[in-house]
């Protein structure tokens, strides 16, 4: 009808009536000019109509990057307007819906459903092909406002602005989306259905920096089984990168980082609900409560949380409450391996009343000395207090300067002022570099016999020497507490919701993931229960089954200062363990007061 009406805008009406071969057309050019003008004008809204579903369409495309919200209610404006039109909605419109939902970060409103891959503005995408009400609801579900009046005057020819309903009723006629067809060269026959997509995931930067390569190799093979491409970044400063204002920028697919990090895009609402196609108990069977909570924001907005929505979980763990001994000459020496607090702290008054020095130390480390003398407090703490007073200090529930803390600090004290303690006494621990601290254990006789560090310690030792020359056991507790044990970790989260980035999310989560990191040996260890540990050497297969075993009594506790909100977490707490140490017991006071006071009013 268009390009009939657009002839007619350039022809004489009548003439143009009295040439079409049809009765009705003939009648037409009989009817009283008004009736014809009537109709003339009919027709022209209509048109206009039609124009303004593709203009309406075309700048949701525009605004997609730039503003997806936007974009999002302006591809359901077109929706709307082709309703009130009474004609199918264009499958560039339902298409251009898919993307704005994409890009804001909305949720499919399905576990699982029919996938289609269309091209798109960004490259071949995969959408859930679903009915069109569904996603209209959802997309009108995560932007619930209207447009502006200067939204409406910049975009709407009439100035006017339509009000959308709260909820679109279902059976909306629409044109059918356009998938395209698979690239040529597969090897696999019929390819998977997700081939041509891409996924874009930032991974931050490791202490070993080779550890980047196993994960390359492992996404080729998940691009082998789903047809998915992986865009893998390193990126040393994920952590300063991801700020708000980057995340509602132009952030990756998927990215990896710190409980503290996630945690904090996920009150903000950056990362979608993974809940939507992740089976939370099954989660919680797979690795454990504790783990999944990390990743949990509760109805009323608290995190972590036991029940709510899931925005993130982990993908790999490391063991951080490890003893380092020199296993060789502590065998041939008699000594046995402590399995309480107090064996632990015999055998450092043995060590040292036989003239060695019992603890290595060192907390020099760049830009954020001090860290391990945090570990010392938390393991302390989690070993004598137990998990539910560690986990209320950790988000300042019970204060720095309460009972159970307070006692950690003088435990910790008790082992690093003494004289002989340590080399060099608390200043040589404070300027000994963490890599340099443990090597003298090596030497013959050892030059310090135990190191609370953790597994990465393996960095700065000789290639070999872990799990011969040296080896670890679990910081041990004290008694009457279960034994429990205090790591650290990634979790993954996922800025935008497709199918590929589902397939992308399960794939991290599954018993699949990490073979290829843990058969190279690197400090990579799966939170999965269910992940075979023949896949470790026999060093880290030890470790590994500590951490199974903690949690599947859901007793692993993660790093406290890595959920810590920052000044804290990352800053304040460091300075005041080297405050602690360089002004000795009597500072205690005011070093916890100092940490109460800074830590940040949160409302």
């Amino acid at each position: 009808m268009g390009g009939v009406l657009r002839d007619v805008l350039e022809a004489d009406i009548e003439v143009f009536f009295e040439q079409q071969n049809d009765p009705e057309a003939i009648q037409m050019a009989a009817w009283a000019p008004r009736k014809r003008d009537a109709f003339f004008e009919h027709w022209q809204t209509i048109l206009r109509d039609d124009s303004l579903v593709a203009a309406l369409t075309g700048s949701s495309l525009s605004n997609l990057q730039d503003d997806p919200d936007l974009s999002a209610l302006l591809a359901l404006h077109a929706v709307q307007s082709s309703i009130e039109l009474g004609q199918p909605v264009p499958s560039a419109t339902v298409e251009a819906l898919h993307w704005a939902m994409q890009e804001s970060g909305v949720t499919y409103p399905v576990d699982d459903g029919p996938t289609a891959v269309v091209a798109g503005p960004l490259g071949p995408r995969g959408v859930f092909d679903l009915p069109l009400a569904q996603l209209a609801n959802a997309a009108r579900s995560h932007v619930p406002r209207q447009l502006t009046p200067d939204e409406c005057r910049r975009y709407l020819p009439s100035g006017d602005c339509p009000t959308l309903p709260a909820t679109f009723q279902p059976g909306i006629d629409a044109e059918p989306i356009t998938p395209v067809a698979p690239p040529p060269g597969r090897l696999l026959d019929p390819p998977p259905e997700l081939t041509g997509t891409r996924v874009t995931m930032f991974w931050p930067s490791h202490s070993d920096v080779d550890a980047i390569g196993p994960t390359l190799h492992e996404l080729d093979r998940f691009t082998e089984e789903t047809g998915v491409g992986g865009d893998l970044i390193d990126f040393p400063q994920l952590d300063s990168w991801i700020t708000a204002e980057q995340a509602e920028g132009d952030p990756p697919d998927v990215a990896t980082a710190i409980p503290g990090i996630v945690g904090d895009l996920g009150r903000q609402g950056h990362l979608v609900n993974l809940d939507q196609f992740i089976d939370v108990e099954q989660l919680e069977a797979d690795q454990s409560p504790y783990l999944v909570s990390l990743g949990m924001l509760g109805p009323d907005g608290t995190w972590p949380s036991e029940r709510g929505h899931l925005f993130a979980a982990f993908d790999m763990v490391s063991v951080k409450g490890l003893v380092w001994y020199p296993s060789p000459e502590l065998t041939q020496a008699g000594y046995e391996i402590p399995t309480t607090w107090d064996e632990l702290m015999d055998l450092s008054d043995r060590l040292k009343a036989e003239g060695e020095t019992p603890w290595c130390m060192g907390l020099e480390s760049d830009d954020a000395d001090g860290w391990p003398a945090t570990d010392w407090i938390e393991n302390l703490l989690l070993a004598e207090a137990g998990r539910a007073t560690y986990d209320a200090w950790t988000f300042h529930e019970l204060p720095f300067d309460s009972p159970p803390v307070r006692r950690a600090f003088e435990r910790f004290g008790n082992i690093v002022f003494p004289e002989g303690s340590v080399p060099g006494g608390p200043e040589g621990a404070a300027e000994t570099f963490i890599f340099d601290a443990q090597p003298p254990m090596l030497d013959d006789p050892p030059g310090c016999w135990l190191y609370l560090f953790p597994t990465f310690a393996a960095v700065g030792l000789p290639p070999g020497a872990p799990g011969t020359s040296t080896d670890t056991f679990p910081f041990p507790s004290v008694e009457g507490q279960p034994e429990a044990l205090i790591g650290g970790g990634e979790m993954v989260g996922a800025f935008s919701d497709r199918p590929e980035v589902r397939e992308l999310i399960r794939w991290f989560l599954s018993p699949e993931h990490g073979i290829e990191s843990a058969e190279e040996g690197l400090e990579f260890m799966s939170p999965h229960r269910d992940f075979d540990l023949d896949h470790y050497p026999p060093f880290l297969r030890r470790q590994a089954e500590v951490l199974r075993d903690a949690l599947t009594a859901n007793t692993f506790r993660f790093d406290a200062s890595d959920l810590m909100p920052p000044p804290i977490g990352d800053r304040v707490f460091f300075d005041a363990m080297m405050t602690y140490l360089d002004e000795g017991p009597g500072s205690l006071d005011e070093v916890l007061a100092g940490l109460d006071a800074a830590w940040p009013d949160t409302g």
